[in-house]
């Protein structure tokens, strides 16, 4: 809800928080399943990949060199 507010897009305003609660659940729930492909899951709790370009040059690396199976991206402030 803060970046939505941030970007202040007028009909991303009109998003019910709770829609978005359920939607977070599916994406948790589908993706904890899902074996199908190599998973890179990403925290971006900490992040802003819209306007920090140094933490997007950080996930293009973790992307340049997968893993097999889930791997996490937990990137951290200094």
């Amino acid at each position: 809800m803060q970046r939505i507010a941030a970007r202040g897009i007028s009909y991303e305003r009109q998003i019910d928080e709770r829609y978005l609660k359920r939607l977070v659940d599916a994406y948790v729930d589908f993706f904890y399943h899902y074996t199908d492909a190599p998973l890179l899951i990403v925290n971006a709790a900490e992040i802003d990949l819209a306007t920090d370009t140094n933490d997007l040059e950080l996930l293009v690396r973790q992307l340049e060199h997968p893993h097999p199976g889930r791997c996490y991206f937990n990137p951290t402030r200094l």
